[in-house]
């Protein structure tokens, strides 16, 4: 099974995607990090903040890192 999370580098607003061999707590806590409520989280020193703000979700990053035919997106309103 693949893990793919999402943060967003606080220098340029760039999406960067966690995979499964880089995952910490670290990342976790960058994922779901608002700039309004939260310090940004550093990791190998760059700042990072919640992946939905550059990619919500980063679609074209999952299926490209999938072999899956399919991909099933939940949205809750």
């Amino acid at each position: 099974m693949q893990l793919l999370i999402a943060a967003t580098r606080v220098s340029d607003g760039k999406l960067r995607i966690f995979r499964e061999d880089e995952l910490t707590a670290d990342v976790a806590l960058a994922s779901s990090c608002l700039p309004l409520l939260h310090h940004a989280v550093t990791i190998d020193g760059v700042a990072y903040w919640d992946g939905g703000y550059s990619a919500n979700p980063p679609l074209l990053p999952v299926v490209a890192a999938s072999q899956a035919r399919e991909v099933l997106l939940i949205q809750r309103v």
